[in-house]
């Protein structure tokens, strides 16, 4: 690989990282049949962003979900628990306070 296809390269994964932050922040995010999934909402500009990235709409973000056994909300925060360290939505967070 030459020296300007090694530059090209990095410049493309910074621009995939910096589209898959926007995804992360502004996507919708919904329980869809049992798991919880990041969607566009309809909104044009992050069609072309899932479209771009190879996502589907809606598309599963487990890596999301709150980590208590059998929730599937959006977590929100974590901390430390009996079980280790946590991924936890916000009714669960607060159940443990």
């Amino acid at each position: 690989m030459t020296v300007l296809e090694t530059e090209q390269a990095k410049e493309i994964a910074r621009l995939k990282d910096a589209l898959e932050d926007m995804v992360n922040q502004f996507a919708s995010y919904a329980i869809f049949q049992g798991i919880l999934q990041r969607n566009t909402a309809g909104h044009s500009s992050l069609e072309n962003a899932f479209d771009a990235l190879g996502l589907d709409d809606p598309h599963p973000c487990p890596e999301h979900e709150c980590e208590w056994e059998g929730c599937h909300e959006m977590a929100v925060g974590g901390r430390p628990t009996e079980w280790g360290y946590m991924r936890l939505c916000s009714k669960h967070l607060s159940e443990l306070r």
